[in-house]
C-alpha cells in the first residue's frame, strides 16, 4: 500500500489550502474594519455638520422640542407619523384613474 507519500502530499495541499483560507479570510476582516470606520468617521462627520446648520437656522430649539412631545406623547406621536405616511403615499402613488 502506498499511503505515506500520497497522503503526505494530500495532507500538504490540505494544509496549504487552509492556510490560504486563513489568510483570505483575516484580510477579508481588514478590509471590513478599515470599511467600517471610514463610514464611521462619514457618518460622525455628516452629523456634525447636520448638527451646526440645524443650530444655524435654530432648528435644534425645534428637534428639542418635538422630542419632547414624542417622549410625553408616543401613542399619538406613532398615530401622526401614520397619517403623515398614508397621505404621502397617497400623494405619491400612481394615479389608477385611466
Amino acid at each position: 500500500m502506498q499511503n505515506g507519500n500520497g497522503g503526505d502530499k494530500l495532507n500538504d495541499q490540505n494544509n496549504k489550502i487552509k492556510q490560504l483560507v486563513e489568510e483570505a479570510t483575516e484580510k477579508g476582516r481588514e478590509l471590513l474594519n478599515e470599511g467600517l470606520d471610514g463610514a464611521k468617521e462619514l457618518f460622525e462627520k455628516k452629523t456634525a455638520e447636520l448638527k451646526e446648520k440645524a443650530t444655524e437656522y435654530g432648528l435644534d430649539e425645534t428637534a428639542s422640542t418635538v422630542r419632547s412631545y414624542v417622549k410625553k406623547n408616543p401613542w399619538k406621536s406613532v398615530g401622526i407619523a401614520v397619517a403623515v405616511g398614508l397621505f404621502l403615499g397617497r400623494l405619491t402613488a400612481p394615479s389608477d384613474r385611466d
